[in-house]
């Protein structure tokens, strides 16, 4: 029975030998097919592809942070252009009670037009000249 035992065991490390020999030389395969690969042509346009790739994502982000920075740049100057119109606008008044006057005027001009009178009876109605209700009901209804 012993002898049994010895002859298994010679059995398995021979077995396990052999399986070993298969997975180094399965190894060996594939890293020569994996050296072939980067050696071949197609890998090394696939490379330069992916640098060009890389490259042009990098510009294009460049290209939109300086396209944001010219945005924020535009919408301070046309913020800082309204601020003083309003404020040249309102100083052109002589009183708040004035401005206020003028603004009711407008709204009300905006809500008769908004009802479907028209300009010529709006004008009639409130005592004002035509162009200022075209004035007003082409700047406020938009």
């Amino acid at each position: 029975m012993f002898v049994f035992f010895i002859m298994l065991g010679v059995f398995l490390v021979f077995y396990a030998s052999i399986k070993l020999i298969k997975f180094f030389y399965d190894l060996s395969q594939k890293i020569n097919e994996i050296n072939e690969l980067y050696s071949s042509e197609n890998f090394l346009l696939h490379k330069e592809l992916k640098q060009s790739i890389d490259e042009l994502n990098y510009s294009y982000y460049e290209i939109l942070e300086k396209q944001d920075d010219r945005i924020t740049n535009l919408e301070s100057k046309i913020n800082d252009n309204i601020s003083f119109g309003k404020k040249k606008y309102i100083d052109n008044f002589e009183s708040k009670q004035e401005l206020d006057e003028k603004i009711k005027l407008n709204d009300k001009i905006t809500s008769m037009y908004k009802e479907g009178i028209s300009k010529e009876q709006i004008a009639f109605e409130l005592n004002v000249g035509k162009g200022i209700v075209d004035l007003v009901c082409s700047v406020y209804s938009k």
